[in-house]
């Protein structure tokens, strides 16, 4: 055997078969991402459409302490709508279920995958190569409703509520997409506020988590980049899931009221009408309420947070 193939079985042997290390390359020519995944599944199946005519209601909010709740609460002071707070969040629902699609690509899967349908039932699977065996996608898509459905929706019916929704505070637009391409007439409420005032009201836990259990949130440089990145993903992207921008310092008037009602086809009540509720005792309620930030953070927390910060008139301390 010559040298050249002694090398090339060298070679092999260390790196892998040559067709199989080109075929990994070319699919790393891009990232993979939820929306562009989103974007092969209408280009591969551009008949693959929702059969869901639901509106359900999602709030995602630019991180923790942001009025997410209070307006979770305010929504469901429309029309028998239930709005599920943060469910399950260690478990990561829903970026769980949207990444499934960034495995899609123009070559993933063949298409000679999916089992054919027929109205005798098809020929006898027993003698044909099944290794790869799929279920049609419009199977994919309906089992990702009706996880939904199942998890959300039945449980509202049963609680006498005609209509779903839920808030997340860790979400990006990339997964509102997701959901659209579900919920096709779902309705997206996009929140953020002050991160000085934010951060001030969450430095009272500093134990929570953007996912569970490997990025948790303990300091104002992390806390800060998050709200970064959710707002200005936010400020940029919402409008691709026909969302509605909403700034916190602005949620108790009449045209966000107003703005509110009319995006989501209910009447809302009077948001003074709404009690305070804290989930933390007296003691708690008063160090959440203090803007106090040490300076040491509030050093960390201004390096992560601009310029955005300032652009949108909220200039620090």
């Amino acid at each position: 055997m010559s040298l050249k193939n002694n090398l090339g079985l060298l070679v092999e042997a260390l790196r892998g078969p040559r067709a199989a290390r080109r075929e990994h390359n070319r699919n790393l020519g891009s990232p993979a991402t939820i929306e562009s995944g989103l974007a092969l599944l209408r280009a591969r199946w551009p008949d693959l459409k929702s059969p869901d005519q639901s509106a359900p209601v999602f709030i995602f909010s630019a991180g923790w302490r942001s009025g997410s709740t209070f307006l979770q609460r305010w929504v469901m002071t429309g029309n028998n709508i239930l709005v599920w707070g943060e469910p399950y969040c260690h478990s990561g629902l829903i970026p769980s279920l949207a990444g499934q699609l960034k495995a899609f690509t123009p070559r993933w899967p063949q298409d000679e995958f999916f089992a054919a349908y027929h109205e005798d039932g098809g020929e006898d699977l027993t003698q044909g190569w099944v290794a790869n065996l799929y279920p049609a996608m419009s199977d994919f898509m309906n089992a990702h409703i009706g996880y939904f459905e199942r998890l959300f929706l039945e449980p509202a019916l049963a609680l006498g509520r005609t209509r779903w929704g839920l808030k997340e505070v860790t979400l990006r637009v990339e997964h509102a997409c997701y959901l659209r391409w579900l919920f096709p007439n779902a309705r997206f409420l996009f929140l953020y506020r002050d991160p000085y005032r934010a951060y001030a009201s969450y430095r009272r836990w500093r134990g929570w988590y953007r996912s569970w259990p490997d990025e948790p949130v303990f300091t104002a440089a992390h806390f800060g980049a998050l709200w970064k990145q959710s707002t200005t993903d936010f400020l940029e992207n919402h409008s691709k899931v026909g969302g509605l921008l909403l700034r916190y310092e602005e949620l108790r008037t009449q045209s966000t009221k107003e703005r509110l009602e009319h995006y989501l086809g209910v009447l809302l009540a009077d948001p003074s009408s709404l009690a305070r509720v804290d989930g933390a005792g007296a003691a708690d309620r008063r160090y959440s309420r203090s803007h106090w930030i040490p300076k040491p953070e509030a050093f960390l927390l201004r390096r992560k947070v601009e310029p955005v910060s300032r652009r949108l008139g909220y200039p620090g301390r």
